[in-house]
């Protein structure tokens, strides 16, 4: 035996203290690369659920923009202020106003 060690694993280069630091660094890779894709998987979900959030955020400004678009009476549910549905007296067709002459009476 020429100055070389005596060997307990398979490989004839490779001793055992060494083939537990590999059998180690393997481990901790694994272990790392496990976390790594659990840490992607919950911040893939993340971004997923701040993308809708996002959409609806923007489906509301652009609500916003096409009703600010329109002109204001548009805009104005007389109902949803306390006010009346009559229609102003200019539109009242004449033949019910009192002072027209088809007025049945």
């Amino acid at each position: 035996m020429s100055g070389r060690k005596k060997q307990n694993s398979s490989h004839p280069n490779v001793d055992n203290k060494m083939f537990d630091q590999m059998y180690t660094a393997i481990a901790k890779a694994r272990n790392r690369d496990i976390k790594m894709r659990e840490n992607l998987q919950l911040l893939d979900r993340r971004i997923n659920e701040q993308s809708h959030q996002v959409d609806a955020l923007i489906d509301s400004v652009n609500t916003s923009i096409q009703a600010l678009k329109k002109p204001l009476h548009q805009n104005i549910n007389p109902r949803a202020i306390g006010g009346s549905t009559c229609l102003p007296h200019s539109k009242i067709p004449t033949k019910y106003t009192m002072n027209s002459p088809k007025s049945n009476r």
